[in-house]
């Protein structure tokens, strides 16, 4: 339901683990490319969200993080 990204490099920000691992199962079966985010990305991105988050790709902030933190991830 979102618009196609301009390339094909993704990341997917997601608040499950589970469901995580399915869209990037389904982008890269789309040809859409999966990439890790920068060093410089990572300490951004610890900066908004909690210490337990993983911060490969997908990035998962936890369930229990806020609506909030998602946002600021993007």
């Amino acid at each position: 339901m979102q618009p196609l990204p301009a390339g094909d490099r993704v990341a997917i920000i997601t608040n499950a683990g589970g469901p995580g691992i399915m869209a990037a199962d389904a982008a890269e079966g789309l040809g859409l490319k999966m990439v890790s985010p920068s060093p410089a990305s990572v300490e951004k991105l610890k900066a908004c969200m909690p210490a337990s988050a993983a911060f490969g790709n997908p990035i998962d902030v936890i369930g229990d993080a806020p609506s909030r933190t998602l946002r600021e991830g993007v």
